[in-house]
């Protein structure tokens, strides 16, 4: 949002991000009202860090389940038949 927005305020952005937000739980609100399922693809790690974590708040009588996907770093250790240690992967270059 900052990025997008680069002349506007703090207040502003959290605003913007509030109004956004808003309108994403409405939709994920009246889907689950139908019956249906709802899935948020995202990106990150979700045992560390991830960028939907702010939804919880929102849902705490429903169900959460969170499936982690194949993450990158789990992507190359595998591509290379290399162990997951990080020095390993510092100094490896991906060709």
């Amino acid at each position: 949002m900052k990025k997008k927005n680069p002349g506007l305020s703090q207040e502003k952005i959290d605003e913007l991000m509030n109004k956004e937000r808003t309108q994403a739980v409405n939709i994920i609100k009246e889907a689950l009202d139908k019956g249906e399922s709802v899935a948020i693809l995202d990106y990150g790690d979700p045992t560390i860090w991830s960028g939907w974590s702010w939804i919880q708040e929102y849902f705490t009588d429903e169900k959460i389940e969170i499936i982690a996907g194949l993450r990158a770093r789990s992507k190359i250790t595998s591509h290379f038949d290399a162990p997951i240690h990080p020095a390993w992967l510092r100094c490896s270059s991906v060709k």
